[in-house]
This record gives structure tokens, C-alpha cells and sequence, in this order.
């Protein structure tokens, strides 16, 4: 999932009446109890006032970030333009978020139990709060990122971009033309970071180059870039597009490489910790909280990664019995890595295996969901010049139903792949993972837009982790083997993760602990899953961590219900609201099973 992810005068929002938009914080607490004396009772008001809120909040999000509009197709939105990344537009965007969060605080969240509020208003002040906080991080100094970087993301932007009508041509033309503005402003972006302490890591800068000289080897016509065309397929406006792409997208992309090349390069830090950084410590801090939604610092993640590891290992003990008639981990671990039954001869069976899997969790998820998606989901591989850098990932389907959900599978090198992490990663991003869980989340119509589209990692991640277990006790599996397979994807995350960036962890320590313990990683994996924790401070915790709370409220639920529970039911509720925070989650499950303890004893 991306790492990308509006109006003056918000906090008027909440006062619900023509006052000064000069008002403070304070002003605007003073504005909304009055208001609400005089006009409603205080809970109508504390209500309306977040609606307010979340609807100023959503519909600038696709002004200010107009790609995300054109991701999920919403009518009515702007695709002629890309964020503005500038330093005006980021400070024009801060204020704006501060302002919203002044009026916010003002509503005593008390007034909001039960109300259709709550949701709106627990997502929006965490978005917010953790949006404040990670400025300290600067991510526009160093974003310099070769898992979703630009270079990657118009892309994917491409394949999204609506091209049926002339007019959305236009659009398209006019967008495309603003990438070497865009990208120019990068440069600026990062000159002014280096001037101020901030770098990204020169492995990272040299993998974005890589990537760089590979779509800069491409005809334009075979470019990412060209995919607008593709889709419209008119011969003008595949040769306006193949011209602007030749003529001023190239250069720009030039540009830029040359640029990381001559000039960055050197000056950029050897250091992978984030914690190098100006205020690095604050900022893994934030990181933390924002992608987990868990109030856990780096020492408390590190202890608790380390418990879920042994855990995990004593799963892996058990099931290696069966396998290979032994509990040793070594044993277990060496027999793994020396014995592929069947190893993978081709690409085409890759995908064709993944496709058998796919197929089977979609024909056995009505047995364990009440609710599922009516959006599809597809399989594609991800494009070559990614396959070194880049892992499997899923881009949600449109809001028109247009595009279904897309599982981006990596086929690279299918000789050392092995069938059960294929099926697990699989689930992870499909059924009953992520796919599942987006579109849910997306297709819940009633809902307030900002718990159909705003997405925490914590809740997401943690859900797809979760469902890899779950595939289990579904059956899903083709072997003990593949099983074990999935068990040994150990949370090593919610170790190495703080382990580079708060306890000091070298590129080679992260990569051999990483081996010791990823039985299916090849040297070179585990090297592009470092990397990616290092691009990324904070992310790679939330796998794990989610993880463990959604199997800890589901003991919780099985506990309190007995024989009662029912595990359609446990989770569709779990999903019910859409990506919510993990806190919320807490909250909502404990509400509805105190509701069933109230029925019984009713």
C-alpha cells in the first residue's frame, strides 16, 4: 500500500454559526457550547460538528492529494492535476490539517458514543495527531524511495488515469505535463534537505537509480508512463502522449538521475537508522504511532517482537514434528532451505499456482465471513525493472467498480521461490487479506467517506497477517509443508524495524538475523527486506504487531462467549467499520460483546 495518503476557514466548521475564522482553539470551544445551548442539545451538536469535520477533511484530501482520486475513480474530482510538492503547498496543507485539529478538540468526545460520529472522529483525530507529529521527520527532505516512489507511482497512476472521453484526455495531457514540474520540485525538495541535515541512505539512492536507467532504457511507447494510451488506444493521443513522454518527461527523469548521481550521491548518509536524522529519535516515535496506531515505543516494540518470534518458533516446532519428525528449529530450518520438494520451473506456473490458491480462499470464504466483497481481484506481475526492489502488494479497486482490486505478485527468479510462501502471500494480499478486507471497507456506502478511504496499517496489515493464519484453519494449504512455510514468515519486524532505527543495527546485522530466521528468504530478499524497513521507518511493526491484536480480541471474544461464538460473526464485526484504529477496534469489540452479555442476561 502507498505512503501517500482542505478549505479556509475549517475551524468555522465548527461553530456552526457565521463567527471570525481568527478564532482560536479556546475561541472555538467557547463558540461550539454555545452554539449548542442555543441551537440543539450539546450531543446533536458535538455530532455535527465532526460530520462537518470529516466531510471538509475528505473532500480537501482529494484536492490536495487529486492522484488518490483518480486511484479509486471518484466522480466528480479533479484529474488534471498532481499534489502540489512544493514548500507553499506543504505549508498551505499544515495549516489547513492544524486548523482542522483546533476545531476538533474542541468537541468533548464523550458526546460521541453511539452517534454516527464516533467512527469519523476517531479516524480523524488519529490521521490528524499523527500527521502533526511526523512532521518532525521532514519525509519531504529525503523521499527518495524505491518501493513507492514517484518513479513508481505514476505508474500505477497511469493505469487508474480515466481516457474515454475527450475531455478526460485533455486531462490526462494536462497532468502529464506537470510530472517534470513535479519532478524538478523533488530536486528542489532534496537540495533543501541537504542543506538542513536531511539525506536519505545512499543504498536507497542507488536503487532508485537502477530503477531509473531501466525506464529510462524504455521506448517511451513501453513505458509505465505510456499507460494512459494503452487503454484509450487512438492514434493522435498516443502520439501527443508519446511525444510528451520522449520530449519532456525523459528529461526530467534525466534530471533527476543525474542529479542523485553527480550531486546527491555522495552527500547522502551511510547511516540506514532514521535516528541519524535531525530530531531522528522524535521521528521514529511518530513513525511508530502513526503507522501502528498503538501507543508503543521502540524498546516496548522490541521486547514484544522478540516474545512474538519464540512464540512463533514454538508453532514452528510443532508443525516441523509432523513434517520432517523433528522439533529442532536448526533441524527444521536446514531441511526447509535443502529439501523444495517441488521447486517452480517458470513464471507461468507461479502465477498459475497463485491463481489455484486465490481461487480457493474466494470459494471458502462464505464459510468464515457473513459479509464479502462484490469487487473483484486480479493478479498481475509486477513490472521487471521493479522485480529487485519491489515486493508483492495490493492496489485497491475503483469506487465505479471499473478497476478491480490488483494483486501485484514478484515472479522474480521462480526457481527459489517456495509454494508455501507463495500461498501465504497470497492470502495475505487477496482472500481473506487485504482484498477482503479493502473492498469491505470501500463498499460500506453508508459510511462516511473518511472510513472508506483513509487507511491505517496497523488495522490493514495486521488484518492481512492475520488472515495467513486463518488460511490455515480454513483449510486453504496445499501441504504440513506449505503450512510451515507460512509459520516461519516470522514478525521479525517488530524487531529488525527498531533494531536498524532505534538500537542501532547495521545493514548486515538486520540481514543476518533476518536469514537466521526467514527460513524462505534468499540473501538477496532479506537484503530488499531491510531495505525497505529502512525506507519506511516504523511500517514493517505493524505486520506483526496487528497481528497479535486481532488474535488477542478474538481469544477475548471466544472467551466471553463460549459456545456461543460464532466466527462469521466475530468477523464481520472486526471489519465492520472499516480501517479504524487498532484502539477503536478495542473499543468496538468490547462494546459488542458487552451487548451479548446484556442479550443473555436480558
Amino acid at each position: 500500500m502507498s505512503k501517500v495518503l482542505f478549505n479556509l476557514g475549517i475551524v468555522c466548521l465548527f461553530a456552526l454559526a457565521l463567527v471570525s475564522c481568527s478564532r482560536d482553539a479556546g475561541d472555538a470551544q467557547t463558540v461550539v457550547a454555545e452554539s449548542a445551548g442555543e441551537a440543539q442539545p450539546a450531543i446533536a451538536q458535538a455530532e455535527a460538528a465532526v460530520i462537518a469535520a470529516a466531510d471538509t477533511y475528505i473532500e480537501a484530501w482529494f484536492r490536495h492529494f487529486p492522484e488518490m482520486a483518480t486511484l479509486y475513480r471518484i466522480e466528480g474530482k479533479s484529474h488534471d492535476r498532481l499534489a502540489d510538492n512544493t514548500r507553499a503547498g506543504r505549508v498551505a496543507w499544515q495549516a489547513q490539517e492544524d486548523e482542522l485539529l483546533a476545531g476538533l478538540s474542541a468537541v468533548d468526545p464523550a458526546l460521541l458514543e453511539g452517534t454516527a460520529a464516533w467512527l469519523p472522529y476517531g479516524v480523524l483525530l488519529e490521521s490528524l495527531e499523527a500527521s502533526r507529529d511526523s512532521r518532525v521527520c521532514q519525509d519531504h527532505s529525503w523521499n527518495i524511495d524505491q518501493v513507492w516512489g514517484w518513479q513508481i507511482f505514476f505508474g500505477e497512476l497511469a493505469k487508474a488515469q480515466p481516457v474515454s472521453t475527450e475531455e478526460e484526455r485533455a486531462w490526462a495531457l494536462a497532468r502529464w505535463r506537470q510530472i517534470p514540474v513535479f519532478i524538478d520540485n523533488e530536486i528542489r525538495n532534496l537540495r533543501d534537505g541537504l542543506a538542513s541535515g536531511f539525506s536519505a541512505p545512499q543504498r536507497n539512492v542507488s536503487l532508485v537509480v537502477e530503477q531509473l536507467d531501466s525506464l529510462l532504457d524504455m521506448a517511451p511507447h513501453e513505458s509505465p508512463f505510456f499507460g494512459p494510451a494503452r487503454t484509450a488506444d487512438l492514434e493522435e493521443f498516443s502520439a501527443e502522449l508519446e511525444a510528451l513522454i520522449a520530449g519532456e518527461i525523459y528529461p526530467a527523469m534525466q534530471r533527476y538521475r543525474d542529479f542523485l548521481v553527480d550531486e546527491y550521491h555522495d552527500q547522502a548518509r551511510t547511516e540506514i537508522a532514521v535516528a541519524a536524522l535531525p530530531d531522528g529519535d522524535k521521528c521514529y516515535t511518530a513513525k511508530l504511532r502513526a503507522f501502528t496506531t498503538l501507543p508503543y515505543g521502540p524498546e516496548e516494540m522490541f521486547a514484544a517482537g522478540n516474545e512474538a518470534v519464540e512464540l512463533r518458533e514454538g508453532q514452528i516446532a510443532v508443525v516441523g514434528e509432523r513434517v520432517f519428525e523433528t522439533s529442532d528449529l536448526a533441524e527444521i530450518r536446514a531441511l526447509m532451505k535443502s529439501d523444495e520438494p517441488n521447486p517452480f520451473a517458470s513464471r507461468d506456473e507461479v502465477l498459475e499456482y497463485t491463481t489455484a490458491a486465490v481461487n480457493r480462499a474466494r470459494e471458502a470464504a462464505p464459510r468464515w465471513f457473513g459479509r464479502l466483497p462484490k469487487a473483484d481481484v486480479i493478479i498481475t506481475p509486477v513490472p521487471e525493472y521493479q522485480e529487485q526492489s519491489s515486493s508483492a502488494r495490493y492496489v485497491p479497486a475503483s469506487d465505479d467498480g471499473e478497476l478491480p482490486g490488483t494483486y501485484y505478485i514478484n515472479l522474480f527468479q521462480p526457481e527459489s521461490q517456495s509454494r508455501g510462501s507463495i500461498e501465504s502471500v497470497a492470502f495475505h494480499e487477496t482472500y481473506p487479506g487485504h482484498h477482503l478486507q479493502v473492498a469491505l471497507a470501500q463498499e460500506r456506502s453508508e459510511a462516511h467517506p473518511i472510513t472508506r478511504y483513509i487507511f491505517n496499517s496497523g488495522f490493514s496489515e495486521g488484518w492481512a497477517r492475520y488472515s495467513e493464519t486463518l488460511a490455515n484453519e480454513m483449510g486453504l494449504y496445499s501441504s504440513d509443508r506449505n503450512t510451515l512455510a507460512m509459520l516461519s514468515g516470522l514478525p521479525t519486524g517488530m524487531v529488525v524495524d527498531p533494531g536498524i532505527h532505534a538500537m542501532g543495527w547495521t545493514r548486515e546485522e538486520a540481514i543476518e538475523y533476518t536469514l537466521s530466521k526467514q527460513v524462505d528468504m534468499t540473501p538477496e530478499e532479506a537484503g530488499s527486506y531491510v531495505d525497505r524497513i529502512v525506507v519506511w521507518p516504523g511500517q514493517m511493526v505493524t505486520y506483526g504487531a496487528g497481528e497479535l491484536e486481532f488474535i488477542r480480541l478474538r481469544r477475548q471474544a471466544e472467551a466471553a462467549l463460549g459456545d456461543d461464538f460464532d466466527i462469521r460473526e466475530f468477523h464481520d464485526q472486526a471489519l465492520g467499520n472499516g480501517s479504524i484504529t487498532l484502539i477503536m477496534l478495542r473499543e468496538h469489540i468490547a462494546e459488542w460483546l458487552a451487548s451479548a452479555d446484556q442479550a443473555d442476561a436480558d
